[in-house]
């Protein structure tokens, strides 16, 4: 049996540095928050209320990823139940940075999809949680249906059933793919999958992934 727990921790080191986070756990995101507020208030001072709120409502039940001021990469809050269970940790992990990748390189798109556009935001959670879904696969092979996978979908994310079925169209596609032995075609995945094939080869299940079946 794979040891969830020293992948999540290597794997949430290589997403971070790729993608310049900052992570932290939910009973510790005050203490890097508070450094980052001394910083904001010369750049953006809406972006105080803006993760103080956020953080204050979900953080003790759900991960977030929010920007740093100034651009310079992005903040991911895990919650505990992210990172008690090594494998949900690589899961969550490869999910929130997705949208840090995205931060990264259009980070005033992000902002808007988060707080704006239902539509830009279920796609957004469209594409995390199929990278989540692909990571979960490649070290248990084992498929979840779309409705499980975009079913946290229905609570907090103020998103109405046609913003959820779009997300979960994507999904499916996404696990069509994953069925057929391909990769979903979003850069977080092929990180993912070539971190993995270099760092932990024998903790890839599918055979259509695993160093010799590339």
């Amino acid at each position: 049996m794979s040891d969830f727990k020293t992948i999540a921790l290597a794997l949430d080191a290589h997403l971070s540095e790729k993608y310049s986070t900052v992570t932290v756990t939910d009973d510790t995101w005050w203490v890097v928050v508070g450094n980052l507020m001394v910083k904001a208030v010369s750049v953006a001072i809406p972006w105080i209320r803006t993760i103080i709120d956020t953080l204050d409502e979900e953080h003790s039940t759900r991960s977030v990823t929010l920007p740093v001021p100034g651009g310079e990469g992005a903040l991911i809050v895990y919650s505990s139940a992210a990172v008690s269970d090594g494998l949900q940790h690589c899961v969550t992990a490869t999910h929130e940075h997705e949208h840090a990748r995205v931060l990264k390189t259009q980070p005033d798109l992000e902002v808007l999809v988060d707080y704006a556009c239902a539509e830009l935001r279920s796609a957004s959670e469209g594409r995390a949680y199929s990278c989540g879904a692909f990571t979960r696969y490649l070290l248990t092979g084992e498929f979840q249906t779309a409705d499980e996978i975009v079913n946290p979908l229905n609570h907090g994310y103020m998103l109405d059933r046609g913003d959820v079925a779009f997300a979960r169209s994507m999904v499916m596609s996404d696990l069509a793919s994953m069925r057929h032995g391909a990769m979903p075609p979003h850069e977080v995945c092929q990180v993912v999958l070539a971190f993995l094939k270099a760092n932990f080869p024998d903790a890839i299940r599918p055979i259509a992934f695993q160093v010799h079946g590339s």
